[in-house]
């Protein structure tokens, strides 16, 4: 009996804890609901703004790189003369130059031949156009012998004997036949004529046209500034600038022509995101050298292949360039790594509420909607996207329900 007695109130002990911490939670609830304020929030319709991160590296959008120019077959070139680095040039103005001794024996071969093919297409005219000028007075002589038959056949039958008749029409038949075949020699000739001049005109143009490329070559191994601008030597992959004669390879950057006024990104957008990126777009900008300034700018290009990031980290990347609106040419310089967010709103106004309208249930999210007659009525929705706290929702409301929100009172 007495241990019964004991389970009973130990039993009693456990129920009133239960329910001392039952109304301790109440209390809680009370307190921190009495915390909070309702609030009336009207739906909206609005373009939604995904964000989408990105990272790139500033450069000068006025700025260009030269290099050694593009010449079929040369793949290095001897550098000449170099502007000085610092120094302020101006558009046109030459700042790299390159040895030009193998295109200009190029050019040499190339004139020699050039003047011989223009010898051969002379020759070529003069004596095709003898050959046919023979030709032509042929089929006149065979026209005349048989316009000659012709007169004499055109006289009564009965002056002529029987054998005189047969011999002038066997006559007439051959020169018929040898002016046909003169007509025939002449056309041939007229096409060989042609065709054997235009065979030349076409090696004496194309000879032309190379001596002008290899000319043209020659005058593209002098590099002018492509704009004005400071002159910056570029190192090559192994920090070390360009030097007067150096063999420099195609393809290699050897000075930059920087403005500092004009600043864009060269952005890197992850593969899944490129589809979202369009130009137009509105883009945050932060430098991680100074992450506390934000910047703002736009999407002006975008690339045309995925490419891997780079040799180390093969994922997959989308080129675009961004220009930022407000540059600090005091605190930007090219080549300073940076992050990107990029604004991409929906193409349509979606149902959009603030997340703190939104509660969770076992039968998943709801919210409250204040009806017109002041009755409050809870919702199941469907639930889209969140961004900077508001949150769409894809089904359960339309544009202009009020539904009750929750804030934390500030006192």
């Amino acid at each position: 009996m007495a241990a019964t007695s004991k389970s009973r109130r130990r039993l009693a002990f456990g129920l009133l804890g239960l329910l001392m911490m039952a109304a301790l939670a109440a209390w809680t609830g009370s307190v921190l609901f009495a915390q909070q304020r309702e609030l009336l929030v009207e739906v909206r319709a609005e373009p939604f703004v995904r964000r989408i991160e990105a990272s790139g590296e500033l450069r000068s959008s006025n700025s260009v790189l030269v290099g050694c120019p593009v010449i079929p077959r040369t793949w290095n070139f001897t550098l000449t003369s170099l502007a000085t680095e610092g120094e302020e040039v101006s558009e046109g103005e030459p700042v790299v130059s390159f040895d030009t001794e193998e295109q200009q024996e190029r050019l040499r071969v190339r004139e020699s031949e050039l003047e011989t093919a223009r010898k051969e297409l002379d020759k070529a005219r003069l004596e095709e156009q003898e050959k046919l000028d023979r030709m032509l007075l042929e089929q006149v002589e065979a026209q005349a012998k048989k316009s000659q038959t012709e007169r004499r056949l055109s006289v009564p039958e009965q002056l002529l004997t029987h054998n005189e008749l047969a011999k002038l029409r066997i006559d007439l038949e051959v020169a018929s036949r040898e002016v046909e075949l003169a007509v025939e020699r002449v056309t041939t000739q007229r096409e060989n004529f042609e065709a054997k001049v235009a065979a030349a005109e076409r090696k004496v143009s194309r000879l032309e046209s190379e001596v002008e490329q290899i000319r043209d070559q020659i005058d593209r191994m002098t590099v002018p500034a492509p704009r004005s601008g400071f002159v910056v030597h570029v190192p090559n992959w192994n920090g070390e600038k360009p030097q007067i004669g150096e063999r420099i390879w195609t393809g290699r950057s050897i000075l930059e022509l920087a403005d500092l006024a004009h600043m864009e990104v060269a952005a890197q957008v992850d593969e899944p995101d490129a589809g979202y990126v369009e130009v137009g777009q509105t883009v945050e900008v932060r430098i991680d050298a100074a992450p506390e300034r934000r910047f703002t700018g736009r999407i002006t290009r975008l690339g045309r292949l995925f490419r891997a990031k780079s040799y180390d980290v093969p994922k997959m990347i989308f080129d675009a360039v961004v220009a930022i609106d407000d540059p600090d040419p005091e605190l930007m310089r090219p080549g300073m790594a940076t992050q990107l967010e990029i604004l991409v709103p929906s193409d349509e106004p979606l149902i959009q509420v603030p997340e703190t309208a939104v509660r969770q249930t076992d039968q998943g999210p709801v919210v409250e909607v204040k009806r017109a007659d002041g009755a409050t009525e809870t919702v199941r929705v469907e639930l889209g996207e969140r961004w900077a706290g508001r949150v769409v929702v894809r089904n359960g409301l339309k544009r202009g329900d009020q539904v009750i929100t929750r804030e934390e009172r500030t006192s």
